[in-house]
């Protein structure tokens, strides 16, 4: 792990951060400098090495995260990705959405908060999500969003880490039914996004051949 947070790290000195990633570092934090888009074009050198990158408080715009996208759509193993309080618009979060639409997109934690993009972006995201199966949390609160498609958001990746989880036996939900009644809790409209249909609370024994058939490509 390499921690540069509140470094003063910027455009000019970023070389001195890309010398220190060496080939054992996965994990990098630049939380909180001045970090720009050049300073980024430097770094996505280094990306396709890395699992996480934070990069929280910085100045990176749209451009900087079409560099990011660009890397991680050629071959890249980041799975965590965080541009908390940049100067990120719809642009960006749709550049965002076509890297997530891509098939084995290896993103499993996004942060998309504190920016610039309003419902148009926001609703390019939730979009991207009913093709999407592996991305398990993402965040976009704190920009120009209306409340009900954050919400939306936040329940159909928690929708998806539910079933996953369920799938390699890491959740609390132990049987095909009780995972059933639980997806019944979320509206009609996000279990059909998925792929899903036909289930019922009443039933003991459900129609579970399209659930199994999505809950195949999550692990």
């Amino acid at each position: 792990m390499l921690s540069c947070s509140w470094n003063d790290i910027n455009d000019d000195n970023i070389e001195e951060v890309c010398e220190m990633i060496t080939v054992n570092i996965t994990t990098v934090y630049l939380r909180w400098n001045s970090i720009g888009d050049y300073g980024i074009g430097r770094l996505c050198s280094f990306l396709p090495k890395l699992t996480s990158l934070f990069l929280d408080g910085n100045q990176i715009t749209d451009i900087g995260v079409m560099m990011i996208c660009d890397v991680i759509a050629n071959g890249s193993e980041l799975h965590t990705l965080s541009l908390h309080r940049n100067l990120i618009t719809d642009t960006g979060a749709s550049i965002v959405s076509d890297v997530l639409a891509i098939r084995l997109c290896p993103l499993t934690n996004l942060d998309l908060s504190g920016n610039r993009i309003s419902n148009t972006g926001a609703r390019s995201l939730v979009t991207c999500l009913k093709r999407n199966t592996l991305l398990l949390s993402l965040d976009i609160s704190e920009n120009a969003i209306d409340d009900d498609i954050c919400l939306k958001a936040m329940r159909m990746t928690g929708l998806i880490r539910e079933t996953r989880e369920w799938c390699i036996g890491s959740s609390g939900v132990t049987d095909e039914h009780s995972l059933v009644t639980r997806l019944c809790e979320f509206e009609q409209t996000e279990l059909l996004a998925l792929g899903i249909s036909n289930l019922s609370r009443q039933k003991d024994t459900v129609k579970v051949i399209s659930l199994l058939n999505i809950i195949h490509s999550f692990v």
